[in-house]
């Protein structure tokens, strides 16, 4: 599946489902919870799939792909979709982050990316960013992208101050290729993602065979 297809999917689910995710999104912040926002973004994407053509949750063996965190085996990728070999990692964000932990985002971006990345058995791999939060609403693709790599500086930068990411460490290295250890200077989209928005929730594909 290119790059391209997967915005029009990503178009076309948010259009029809944002007032579902939304319904969702509010009922966990009454409670102070976060848990099934990913998957009310996804649901909605893969309703525009059809259903003979993925699968979910599949062991990471299947791509040729490896879990590097030393204290996990195995691993599994969100959806695979067969017919074009493709790849995908969903993660929800909110925009600005509240969570207290200042790798919670990055880290867990930057190893989906680069585990895909390093994928040796498919076609094409995404990880697909569901954005929600202040910084969703009233603005344009190219400032949403702005404002996502400018939340991975900014917590990039404190968890290297606080210690918690060293530029030397091949695995913190590995972020320069997706720019993070420095700001965004304005509101081009690079060639290997694409960002698509609703009216208060938005998405974000990276192409991680790509940068």
């Amino acid at each position: 599946m290119e790059l391209q297809e997967v915005r029009r999917i990503l178009k076309i689910a948010l259009a029809r489902g944002e007032a579902g995710i939304i319904r969702h999104i509010r009922a966990k912040t009454a409670i102070k919870r976060t848990g099934g926002i990913e998957r009310a973004f996804s649901i909605q994407f893969e309703a525009e799939l059809p259903k003979s053509t993925f699968t979910r949750e599949r062991p990471l063996s299947l791509i040729g792909a490896v879990n590097e965190w030393e204290d996990r085996e195995g691993g599994r990728i969100d959806c695979h979709i067969t017919d074009s070999n493709t790849a995908i990692e969903y993660k929800a964000l909110r925009m600005p982050r509240i969570r207290p932990n200042i790798r919670w985002d990055v880290g867990p971006l930057a190893a989906d990316w680069w585990r895909l990345a390093k994928a040796t058995k498919v076609d094409r791999a995404y990880l697909i960013v569901f954005a929600y939060g202040p910084l969703v609403s009233n603005t344009t693709t190219g400032h949403l992208y702005k404002n996502f790599h400018n939340q991975m500086f900014v917590d990039l930068t404190l968890a290297r101050q606080e210690g918690q990411v060293d530029f030397r460490n091949d695995f913190d290295r590995r972020l320069f290729k997706l720019g993070w250890e420095a700001p965004h200077p304005n509101a081009k989209i690079p060639p290997w993602a694409v960002v698509v928005l609703g009216k208060n929730v938005g998405a974000i594909a990276i192409d991680c065979l790509a940068p």
